[in-house]
């Protein structure tokens, strides 16, 4: 898999910037993508690379703010 380029992160940071209170990441990410016309694709490379990226015991949300906090 390819890593996040530096616009999937802002999509990614601007996901956890919206998100609501027990709203998984994903959802918020989805609403971000379709509030700007992006496509499907682009939902699943973002959640797969966020996915696959996390380490043992972490949750989407926290390896999500992770990988963002370069950013």
């Amino acid at each position: 898999m390819a890593p996040l380029s530096p616009d999937d992160l802002e999509l990614l940071k601007e996901a956890l910037d919206i998100k609501l209170r027990k709203e998984e990441v994903e959802h918020a990410l989805g609403r971000v993508l379709r509030n700007k016309g992006l496509g499907y694709d682009r939902y699943v490379h973002i959640t797969s690379e966020v996915r696959a990226s996390r380490q043992k015991g972490e949750s989407t949300e926290a390896c999500a703010r992770r990988l963002t906090a370069g950013s």
